[in-house]
């Protein structure tokens, strides 16, 4: 109980200093900013780094790039009603968590982490959402109507720093070209789907099968 109390009152706390950030008008970080600064981005676990869990990666990670829908998915993860986020899965066990975000068309995230070899974490982050020029017809901002659909990882080292950030090249030794997959971290199992979604016939499925540092691609 007392753990669990533990990481309640870090999610309160990264709650609210979300809540103050909107109310002093800090702009929020939205999913394209995010893609433009991850690799750049270096973190330190928030709480305990030696039961660090799920929970507490996330934490981390909404507390570096506070937004709307971060913010409500900590206040899922309180046990709070939230209308606007749905597909919601936090498992602890497993290391995995999962949600939809109802309020903008297409904006997804998924998480999970792996135990090397080492003994180090890699943390995997899938984040897809699009700008407000393409969702809303009558947007009347600067900015380019585009979609984000990124995979990224961070290993972190013995001091629970996250300050080694890894593309999915260097992952798995290729590129892809994300638009055009499905992703799917795992939930039960090591291995990371690739699934081809239409948007190109060429596409084929493949599958990042985990080798204990990173990942062999081979074909679903």
């Amino acid at each position: 109980m007392k753990k669990v109390r533990i990481i309640l009152l870090s999610v309160m706390m990264s709650a609210s200093m979300l809540c103050q950030a909107q109310d002093y008008n800090i702009p929020y970080v939205s999913i394209q900013e995010i893609a433009n600064v991850w690799d750049k981005t270096s973190m330190c676990t928030l709480g305990n780094r030696e039961k660090a869990n799920i929970k507490s990666y996330f934490l981390t990670f909404a507390s570096t790039f506070p937004n709307d829908f971060f913010h409500e998915v900590l206040g899922k993860m309180m046990g709070l009603e939230s209308y606007n986020i749905g597909n919601f899965v936090c498992d602890t066990k497993n290391g995995y968590l999962r949600a939809t975000y109802l309020a903008q068309i297409e904006s997804h995230l998924q998480m999970c982490y792996w135990r090397c070899n080492d003994g180090t974490r890699l943390i995997g982050v899938v984040l897809q959402g699009c700008t407000e020029a393409l969702i809303d017809p009558d947007f009347d901002g600067d900015e380019e109507p585009h979609c984000t659909n990124l995979l990224f990882f961070y290993k972190l080292t013995e001091y629970s720093c996250w300050d080694t950030p890894m593309s999915l090249k260097a992952a798995c030794g290729r590129d892809f070209h994300l638009y055009d997959y499905d992703i799917e971290l795992p939930q039960v199992g090591k291995d990371i789907l690739l699934k081809a979604n239409g948007n190109n016939k060429q596409a084929k499925s493949y599958r990042l099968k985990w080798n204990g540092n990173g990942f062999n691609v081979t074909g679903l």
